[in-house]
């Protein structure tokens, strides 16, 4: 949906607040029928994604056992853990450890990243949303175990170089 500006001026700021008591405001999941692997392996370089998990292992962000979670997961949050409205004692260490994650990731494959197209070359970009997903996903299993409330869920906005507003919902 595509919003015009004054419409979307006219939105309260309330809508970017977590509801009933949660501390989480993030988009509806996206489904993948063959989950993480499939999909990016459709969309980009799978091997970028062995290569970062195996780092992410590497530098204690996941364990073998997360990476096979990861890999089977069919819930992916757009955005991962960059759009949305989180507890800072969970996005900074978070967005820490995926900062982290990445400048490794570009130390000991960027000469390969540097040779692939506009599009693929923000394969960085790629990798953090679908492992921001996984771990948002993660710890939001943690923090509801009787299952994750309705409530968490919202729309993401974002506001174009023309001036108008587009409001996705997921």
């Amino acid at each position: 949906m595509v919003l015009s500006q004054g419409s979307a001026e006219a939105l309260s700021l309330r809508m970017l607040d977590p509801r009933q008591d949660n501390r989480f405001l993030v988009v509806r999941p996206l489904i993948f029928d063959g989950g993480i692997v499939d999909q990016y392996a459709r969309a980009h370089k799978l091997i970028d994604l062995v290569n970062y998990c195996s780092l992410a292992v590497d530098l204690g962000i996941l364990n073998e056992k997360d990476v096979d979670s990861f890999f089977k997961c069919r819930y992916f949050i757009q955005g991962g853990a960059e759009f949305g409205t989180y507890p800072a004692d969970w996005l900074i260490p978070t967005l820490n450890c995926l900062e982290r994650l990445g400048r490794t990731f570009l130390d000991q494959y960027g000469a390969r990243i540097k040779e692939y197209d506009s599009y693929q070359v923000r394969a960085v970009g790629f990798l953090a949303e679908r492992l921001g997903s996984f771990l948002l996903l993660k710890r939001l299993k943690r923090s509801y175990p009787q299952g994750i409330p309705g409530s968490l869920f919202g729309v993401i906005a974002t506001v174009s170089n023309d001036g108008g507003y587009a409001v996705g919902r997921a």
